[in-house]
């Protein structure tokens, strides 16, 4: 992603999982004491949060519950809890899109007329990469403890009843390193 990311909505969480593959990157502070941290609670949700942590929930509403549904569950199976009070760990979560085009040359094509080589077969395809990544800070230093993040391809036309799958199987692809082998 060229800097910033692009807060968009719907169409960047329905991440083309069936059909195309996604890459999961994940990294962490090796310093970090991921033992410690059994509490988390959601960045937007603490005072003086910054509009940036808020915005992405408030861009599309439907996709923010999605999304920390499926991380709310996913920190729960690590055996961790929801904290509104004194919470170990912050969560915020970001998304983005940028246009994409893989171009294959195949070379020149054989004609089979004349018996020679004919023209170029090139093929263009062009597409939507969407990411999603999702941040563990810790609640007492604000330092970054924990980065998990997904690619992939954005279906052209998503459909409401298959976004909640493939949003729930992205966070769960994110989360398979987690927490960090120490």
């Amino acid at each position: 992603m060229k800097g910033v990311f692009l807060l968009i909505g719907l169409c960047v969480l329905t991440i083309g999982i069936g059909c195309s593959p996604i890459t999961v990157i994940n990294d962490y502070d090796r310093n970090a004491s991921f033992r410690a941290y059994r509490t988390f609670d959601w960045l937007e949700n603490r005072p003086g949060a910054g509009e940036q942590a808020r915005a992405v929930a408030q861009r599309n509403p439907l996709i923010a519950k999605l999304v920390k549904k499926s991380v709310d569950e996913e920190l729960s199976m690590r055996g961790l809890t929801e904290d509104l009070t004194d919470p170990d760990l912050l969560v915020v979560y970001h998304v983005g899109e940028e246009n994409s085009i893989d171009v294959t040359d195949w070379g020149y094509r054989y004609s089979g007329v004349y018996g020679g080589w004919y023209s170029r077969d090139i093929d263009v395809y062009h597409y939507r990469e969407g990411t999603l990544i999702v941040d563990l800070i810790d609640a007492h230093t604000m330092g970054l403890v924990w980065r998990g993040g997904a690619q992939g391809v954005i279906d052209e036309k998503p459909v409401a009843d298959i976004v909640a799958p493939k949003i729930s199987k992205a966070v769960s692809k994110i989360f398979n390193t987690y927490p960090p082998a120490q």
